[in-house]
């Protein structure tokens, strides 16, 4: 059964919510033009905030997607501000270099960058909470066998844990239209998507003429 959700108008549940790296992406750093439709997602963060339900509902935050928001940052965002702030700095072919470990990891810029980063996160850190990823509770079968070709291996591993932990997924990837564990998008391509699926498996099984 799929269970994707527009987030737009969803009411607080309680329950524990899972924001995958590139929602927080959209939280933590959003463009001064950020589509209404992605910037729900920090009107739904500010929604389990100020919910008055007991006991509050929570967002779980695992190592994994703080790894990947930190990582995709500094190598997509400050590792190219740097470099065309300073131009002069950039190896040459012959130099043996790598931009990143040996130039700007070296920098006071990357340490700014590093520490912005974190502390964008703990602003965050009333309404999140730190959580295990649970990996040595699955059997390589789990984790390692039958794969969707839709998601990379962390999307998988995240699919398997809200299934295991109940969790409600936040995202806005496309390639989460996935059964069985509940789905909040503003993104109107995976709703289509998942109603099409589901219509199309109801005809299959006889549950709509």
């Amino acid at each position: 059964m799929f269970q994707v959700i527009d987030i737009r108008g969803q009411a607080v549940a309680n329950t524990k919510y899972f924001f995958d790296a590139n929602v927080w992406f959209y939280i933590l750093f959003p463009s001064p033009y950020i589509k209404p439709t992605l910037a729900e997602y920090e009107r739904f963060l500010n929604k389990i905030s100020a919910s008055i339900i007991k006991p509050k509902p929570k967002v779980v935050v695992t190592s994994m997607v703080i790894s990947e928001v930190i990582n995709v940052y500094l190598r997509k965002v400050g590792l190219n501000v740097y470099f065309k702030t300073n131009p002069l700095l950039e190896p040459t072919p012959n130099s043996g270099k790598d931009r990143y470990k040996d130039i700007y990891r070296k920098s006071q810029e990357f340490k700014r960058d590093y520490d912005y980063v974190c502390a964008s996160f703990k602003a965050y850190h009333k309404v999140f909470e730190f959580v295990n990823d649970e990996f040595s509770s699955f059997t390589p079968n789990q984790v390692l066998k039958n794969l969707s070709v839709d998601l990379d291996f962390n999307d998988n591993y995240v699919f398997e844990l809200a299934k295991k932990m109940n969790y409600t997924i936040v995202t806005h990837d496309i390639d989460f239209c996935l059964e069985t564990v509940e789905i909040l998008t503003s993104n109107k391509a995976l709703l289509t998507k998942a109603k099409a699926l589901a219509e199309a498996k109801d005809i299959k099984t006889g549950n709509k003429q």
